[in-house]
């Protein structure tokens, strides 16, 4: 009875120590630069970050004067795909045309490691998220303890 405890639990740890390296491994990469005031002075700044658990999309955004493509500023990060998605329709500007009235953005998001390294490169929604894996090896590991509660529960009704 303390053996198959002791070995639930060790079940448990290990799934648990699985998981938390899986997140660290399969976390995406995207380049980060600061509040930039060009697209020359954001290369320069920029760097790779690997993201937190659940932000799958590199963004970049680009803030333009009304009438012209002159930069007010440009950021690039991870993101969650909510984020991304909210900012594209407040953006409603997919061909990144200019405006004349006021002040407009224009928003790039990408699903691949540092794929947002060039801004203004649009890419498509490609990968999968990673938060599908993560959740399909956490319920691999939970029915393996769920079978081994059933095998041990059924080896003691034998005896």
């Amino acid at each position: 009875m303390v053996l198959r405890k002791v070995t639930t639990a060790a079940c448990s740890l290990a799934c648990i120590c699985f998981l938390q390296l899986l997140t660290h491994v399969l976390s995406m990469e995207c380049f980060k630069c600061p509040i930039s005031l060009s697209l020359k002075e954001c290369k320069e700044k920029q760097f790779v970050d690997q993201c937190i658990f659940g932000y799958t999309t590199c963004f970049t955004q680009i803030k333009y004067a009304a009438g012209s493509k002159d930069i007010l500023n440009v950021t690039k990060s991870c993101v969650d795909d909510i984020f991304c998605e909210r900012e594209l329709k407040a953006t409603d500007n997919h061909k990144c045309e200019i405006k004349d009235d006021n002040n407009y953005d224009c928003v790039w998001c990408c699903h691949r490691d540092r794929c947002n390294e060039n801004s203004g490169v649009q890419s498509s929604k490609v990968n999968p998220s990673h938060t599908m894996v993560v959740t399909i090896v956490a319920f691999v590991c939970f029915y393996i303890q769920h079978l081994q509660r059933v095998s041990g529960l059924t080896m003691m009704e034998t005896r």
